[in-house]
């Protein structure tokens, strides 16, 4: 890959797209399921993954959300509680904040000790739990997804794409 980074490589077939790899430590945390934000495909200084408390041969239980920087190579963990099993959460931007790390983190998160579920508000950029909406039921695990602005065609509203 003539002129390319290191790290750098060309999805097979496509040499259209570069990717860049980069070996995070999360400080040998176990960790999952990447989460893009608002600048999906594009030069990220924050990356957000799911946090495990338990990664082995029987066992997988997430139990957070890590937010990494990129940038200084720091991480920073919140839990959602010592019973708790979530997926992966979903950054929703917010509009009147100009920050990379400016919104929200919602994930669906249940609660091992009770059987309750809750939808849970983090602050992406503080990584400060600001919400926490107990739903009258138990509701399985299993919530993915990116936020777009209504009518946008690509979430990257903040780079002008």
């Amino acid at each position: 890959l003539a002129g390319a980074r290191p790290g750098a490589f060309v999805e097979p077939g496509d040499h259209h797209r570069v990717f860049l790899k980069r070996r995070i430590d999360p400080g040998h945390v176990p960790v999952q399921f990447g989460v893009a934000g608002q600048l999906a495909g594009l030069p990220a200084r924050y990356g957000y993954v799911a946090h495990a408390r338990a990664w082995d041969e029987t066992l997988v239980a997430f139990d957070g959300v890590v937010k990494h920087d990129l940038g200084k190579g720091t991480s920073v963990v919140h839990s959602y509680g010592p019973t708790a099993r979530a997926g992966e959460a979903a950054f929703a931007p917010d509009l009147g904040r100009s920050n990379e790390d400016g919104g929200w983190l919602l994930n669906l998160v249940l609660d091992d000790a009770d059987r309750s579920s809750a939808l849970v508000v983090v602050d992406a950029e503080s990584m400060e739990e600001v919400a926490r909406v107990h739903f009258p039921r138990r509701v399985p695990l299993g919530f993915h997804g990116t936020w777009l602005a209504e009518g946008a065609s690509t979430n990257n509203h903040r780079r002008g794409a």
